[in-house]
């Protein structure tokens, strides 16, 4: 049934484009040659133009779908205090046919049967079938703490609370973030339609007697055909780099980079840390944040363990994290941590309130640089049709100003 669809849909865009095809020739006066180039090059197109508007609807299908799943594991754990209960809650929300349905359904049916699980605990294995088909740092993140506490006990319900907290945060990012991206794919849309103006604008601007030579000529032709696909190349890789995943996926950076993996990292490795912190000691909340770093930043976070092993008391392994780097937000970070670590129980609440609202301004205005920083490459690209509308106008006044000047000598010769 989706093939047919699908095929159904690639055929309509195929007639649509061929229809938009003929009305160019006609304007630009193209010839048979250059109007199959550019409509070869189109039809070419087609297929990634599809498979973007396909992975655009995906991605919002898995974003919302893994949100909601998200919410609801956390009111429901917080209510029932076990994962089952909690994923049979979570199973009500979603049909049978939806991805996130059929996950559900089989994580649920394998923690009542222990089927495919070998070597771990049951409740880890269930929760990473579903991390495999919604790759999410921070569902990875919540199914590593609900494991640990199935395992542990004790009252969460705090925790819990900062990880619903910051999901509403990410949401509202996340939405702001997609809004800027639709207003960028309208834009570039209308630029490049705009260019295609500017384009058979240029030709008013000639004379009429002249223009039957001017769109004769083998230099008009072929630059034509090239502007025309360049504005469809433009407008398809655009859309292609607007439609890409909506969730938190990890970006791997080279070692040169430490720099922004530490700032990219820190957050996330901190909201970790606070997590555990509801039930644990510092040194072991950071030992269990362990399973959520990579890289540079876990070479980083073992080397602070090992120093708190060495010096307990110290303020000095607190003070050297990253301490080459000299950033702001991680010395703060890590003082207010060695704060938690010295203080007594009543004061070690009041800090651990304290680092969360911290951490959240931190991991808020972290994951707004990187959208402010993707977006800004998405507006140039938009600034490319218009580009290249002028130089096809420059060109054809140039071929216009050659011929003009090459009639004007054979009349004066």
């Amino acid at each position: 049934m989706r093939e047919g669809k699908g095929k159904r849909r690639i055929w309509l865009e195929v007639i649509a484009f061929t229809a938009i095809m003929l009305g160019i020739h006609y304007l630009f006066r193209m010839k048979l040659v250059s109007s199959v180039v550019v409509w070869g090059i189109g039809l070419a197109m087609i297929p990634l133009f599809d498979y973007s508007l396909r992975r655009g609807q995906s991605a919002r299908a898995e974003y919302y779908e893994m949100t909601a799943y998200m919410e609801q594991m956390l009111c429901s754990y917080k209510r029932l205090g076990s994962v089952k209960l909690a994923l049979e809650d979570c199973i009500t929300i979603f049909t049978k046919n939806s991805r996130m349905g059929k996950a559900l359904r089989k994580a649920l049916y394998t923690l009542k049967t222990g089927e495919g699980i070998e070597n771990q605990e049951i409740t880890r294995g269930v929760l990473q079938h579903i991390d495999k088909l919604y790759y999410s740092r921070r569902m990875l993140l919540l199914h590593e703490f609900l494991c640990s506490a199935e395992k542990i006990g004790g009252d969460i319900a705090e925790a819990l609370d900062i990880l619903l907290g910051e999901l509403q945060m990410w949401k509202r990012r996340t939405a702001l973030y997609q809004k800027k991206k639709q207003f960028i794919r309208r834009e570039s849309t209308l630029a490049v339609i705009l260019a295609g103006v500017m384009c058979y604008i240029s030709h008013l601007l000639i004379p009429y007697n002249f223009l039957p030579e001017l769109t004769a000529s083998l230099f008009y032709q072929v630059f034509t055909a090239v502007t025309l696909s360049g504005l469809l190349c433009i407008e398809v890789i655009i859309l292609y780099k607007l439609t890409g995943s909506w969730l938190d996926i990890r970006k791997v950076y080279r070692r040169k980079n430490c720099r922004r993996e530490a700032e990219s990292e820190f957050p996330y490795w901190l909201l970790s840390v606070t997590l555990y912190l509801q039930h644990d000691s510092v040194l072991h909340a950071v030992k269990h944040s362990l399973k959520q770093t990579q890289g540079v930043f876990r070479e980083e976070v073992q080397r602070f363990l090992e120093r708190m092993y060495e010096e307990p008391s110290s303020l000095l392994p607190y003070t050297e994290f990253f301490s080459r780097l000299r950033l702001p937000e991680i010395q703060t970070g890590m003082k207010i941590l060695y704060s938690v670590n010295t203080n007594g129980y009543q004061e070690t609440k009041k800090q651990i309130r304290f680092l969360v609202e911290q951490n959240n301004m931190v991991m808020d205005k972290c994951e707004c640089n990187r959208f402010d920083n993707c977006l800004a490459g998405m507006g140039l690209l938009k600034q490319i049709p218009m580009l290249i509308a002028c130089v096809k106008v420059v060109f054809d006044m140039t071929i216009f100003i050659v011929m003009t000047m090459g009639n004007y000598l054979q009349m004066v010769g």
